[in-house]
């Protein structure tokens, strides 16, 4: 019939404008985006430029995040993209209902104009700045496996757990984020490790390396003067240290302690040391020296005694001739003894030579 005849006829040239439409449009289909930026209805070159102009905000203050075994660091996307590749994302918006079979074709076609379309915009990632960032984030992340700590603080014992050792392959890692971030996908990023457990804490080994008696200070027997520092005694209950550890999942345990101090600390010896130092003083030494001989100044004392007469006092004057003997008054037995040799010495002497002696 003529009926049937035109509603094929109108059906083979619908397909026929379809096919048409699908195999000689120029453009990129209609509804077609990159990421946000929409390039339907323009030619390669238009969508190239529209793309690269609109493209900055899709990435500045953007970062990847990348986990490492729990920890994040963050790589700044405008750090290691080097550019966006308009060229390459318009051709991936171009062929979008120009891959797979003409029905595939006007599926893809068909969605577009719907607003389900999204070409991936392409860039060109800095690999050598991206490997850089790699390798600093390597440095903190990989790393062998660490054993426990322990320090003494006040009374008690602080005990730090280890670490575990952290490995990854680092090429891969770069390999996967250039690829990513070529895509402008900013995603968070989860590397895979190979963990290896953290060393176990030997409460054992902690109480060989702490427990002990006092020790006193002490002088170098080398020198004779350098004071070799004591050492505080210290002492804990190893059972129940282990039953405050317990599995050791935790990051720090406190334990109690005992401490004894030495009996003869450093500040002990110096301070020894110190009095030893100290000299004897003028006065003291005065009265050492002179409480056996005359309490006079020699200039005062009589001739007799005086230090040209006296070796005592000569060789007191010679030792120490800035000590100050103290004045006193002499007695009457020194003043009559004064005057005795006065008179003495104005009498004129007399030869004793037998040829002198009256006969």
């Amino acid at each position: 019939p003529i009926g049937v005849k035109i509603a094929v006829g109108v059906v083979i040239a619908a397909a026929a404008g379809a096919f048409g439409y699908v195999y000689c449009y120029p453009n990129v289909f209609p509804g077609v985006t990159v990421g946000p930026i929409t390039v339907g209805g323009m030619n390669r070159d238009d969508a190239a430029n529209t793309i690269e102009d609109q493209s900055a905000p899709l990435y500045e203050g953007k970062n990847v995040t990348v986990t490492i075994y729990d920890s994040n660091y963050d790589i700044p996307v405008d750090k290691v993209l080097k550019s966006v590749d308009g060229i390459q994302s318009a051709e991936n918006a171009y062929e979008i209902g120009r891959t797979g079979n003409p029905l595939e074709r006007v599926h893809d076609i068909i969605g577009a104009m719907r607003g389900h379309r999204e070409a991936q915009i392409a860039a060109t990632v800095d690999e050598e700045s991206l490997r850089g960032t790699l390798n600093e984030i390597a440095d903190t992340a990989l790393t062998e496996p660490v054993n426990p700590t322990w320090e003494l603080k006040d009374s008690n014992l602080i005990v730090h757990s280890g670490k575990p050792g952290v490995k990854f392959d680092t090429d891969a890692v770069e390999q996967a984020l250039t690829d990513q971030i070529r895509l402008m996908d900013f995603e968070p990023y989860e590397v895979s490790t190979d963990v290896t457990a953290a060393p176990a804490i030997d409460v054992d080994k902690i109480a060989a390396d702490i427990i002990g008696d006092p020790v006193n200070a002490t002088v170098s027997k080398k020198d004779g003067k350098t004071i070799i520092a004591g050492k505080a005694g210290v002492s804990f209950d190893t059972d129940k240290a282990r039953e405050i550890i317990g599995d050791g999942s935790q990051e720090t345990y406190t334990i109690p302690v005992t401490i004894t101090q030495p009996s003869i600390t450093a500040e002990t010896l110096k301070a020894i040391r110190s009095r030893a130092r100290r000299p004897i003083s003028t006065r003291a030494t005065h009265r050492v020296r002179t409480t056996s001989v005359w309490r006079l100044k020699p200039s005062t004392a009589p001739s007799s005694i005086r230090a040209t007469s006296f070796p005592i006092m000569a060789r007191l004057a010679s030792a120490q001739p800035h000590a100050v003997i103290r004045r006193r008054t002499p007695t009457r037995a020194a003043r009559l003894l004064t005057s005795s040799a006065a008179v003495s010495a104005s009498r004129p002497r007399r030869c004793t030579w037998p040829c002198c002696v009256p006969i």
